[in-house]
């Protein structure tokens, strides 16, 4: 895709990858957080949700793991992430996806159809129309969403994630620069989420399997200068659990030891060109 960016657009891009670079590389938390912010700042949006998708997760057997399968696509949503989506429409959207009988929007069915490639779409590119009103019976009118923009990083061809910018109030609708925007913004945050996906252990090489939230949290820690005593004070547990998690973390990432990990966090696998 290309795209037609401004001088001062470009600029604007570059403020927010050093931010980005200054914030703990083991705090994903902080970088998605200051990510979503400001993909919001960047496009003039007032909400953002990002999705952690991934196709076909076999290992992924809970029901909190699962949420429920992307009809007819072979996509499932992981985990999501919010800035500024008030908690009451954070539950009703929540409340809606898990409504027997609801209907996946054309929309999504047609973006992850098209998985493999970094994209992004206006709502009209999407078939939605928001000249009058939100679409009814949607997770936009839930939001009270004016417009949407979508954004997709492809990291792999089971792991993407989706980035849906709302405007939630104003007459304006998203621009083609600011649409260009996000897709400048999104097909350079490949560290960002590869990072992301193996805080997960969401399958970044082969053999890896899932963690749980503790495990993850374990492995954030292990990527610090912290003993394990010392870790598992910040986790309030024992040392013996503590190494036990450490245990659970090694084996399911793959990997021998504190020095591997580190190794392995740092080492963004070399970008497939079939995935641009």
């Amino acid at each position: 895709m290309q795209t037609q960016l401004m001088h001062e657009e470009w600029q604007r891009l570059s403020r927010f990858f050093i931010k980005l670079s200054e914030l703990p590389t083991q705090d994903i938390t902080a970088k998605m957080s200051f990510l979503l912010q400001s993909a919001c700042e960047l496009t003039h949006a007032q909400q953002c949700v990002a999705i952690m998708a991934v196709r076909e997760p076999s290992a992924l057997t809970t029901k909190a793991q699962r949420v429920r399968h992307v009809a007819q696509t072979g996509w499932r949503p992981y985990t999501m992430y919010y800035h500024n989506v008030p908690e009451e429409v954070i539950k009703a959207s929540q409340a809606f996806s898990r409504t027997k009988g609801a209907v996946l929007e054309e929309g999504v069915k047609m973006m992850t159809r098209q998985a493999g490639a970094h994209r992004v779409y206006l709502a009209s590119d999407m078939g939605l129309d928001f000249t009058k009103h939100p679409p009814p019976n949607s997770m936009m009118a839930i939001r009270a969403s004016t417009d949407r923009l979508v954004g997709v990083h492809s990291f792999s061809q089971n792991i993407e994630i989706f980035f849906c910018l709302d405007r939630t109030q104003g007459a304006t609708h998203f621009t083609k620069r600011e649409r260009d925007m996000l897709f400048e913004l999104i097909k350079m945050l490949r560290p960002l989420v590869y990072r992301l996906s193996l805080s997960l252990g969401l399958f970044v090489n082969e053999g890896m399997s899932a963690l749980t939230a503790r495990e993850s949290e374990a492995l954030l820690q292990l990527l610090g200068p912290d003993t394990e005593k010392e870790m598992a004070l910040k986790m309030g547990i024992t040392s013996g659990s503590m190494h036990q998690y450490v245990n659970k973390v090694y084996t399911k990432l793959n990997v021998n030891s504190r020095a591997e990990l580190t190794s392995l966090w740092l080492d963004i696998p070399a970008l497939d060109p079939s995935e641009l």
